[in-house]
């Protein structure tokens, strides 16, 4: 769904601004959604803390409820952390599919350590 979501992005980017090349658009369009994602982990973070009337995407309140039980409030910081390092490597002009590949694997690493801990404890 994702690579649906940044391929439009960049169409969009290269329609409002013919001078940049199909790279860069993907480029813009990888940092933005980098950027809702960390949103979402933000309000991930707002949820853990008890503060549901601080989360800002309303729409996508029953997930992040949901991610929040499963995720430690350091998880969800972790996946803040990797989204902004996975921007800055767009902006030293890494490989984008590179960036996207490691990001995917740190957000499923992130997403599996605190499942795995409950794990170890409830037995």
């Amino acid at each position: 769904l994702w690579q649906d979501e940044a391929k439009a992005l960049a169409d969009h980017f290269s329609t409002a601004d013919p001078e940049i090349s199909a790279t860069e658009a993907t480029r813009r369009s990888l940092k933005t959604i980098f950027n809702l994602g960390s949103t979402f982990y933000a309000d991930v973070l707002r949820a853990i803390s008890n503060l549901p009337d601080a989360i800002t995407n309303a729409p996508r309140q029953k997930s992040i409820v949901a991610l929040s039980r499963r995720l430690y409030a350091s998880s969800a910081a972790d996946s803040i952390r990797h989204l902004a390092d996975a921007e800055r490597q767009l902006d030293l002009n890494l490989n984008t599919q590179l960036v996207v590949d490691c990001l995917v694997n740190q957000l499923a690493a992130v997403g599996a350590k605190p499942l795995a801990a409950h794990a170890q404890n409830d037995r």
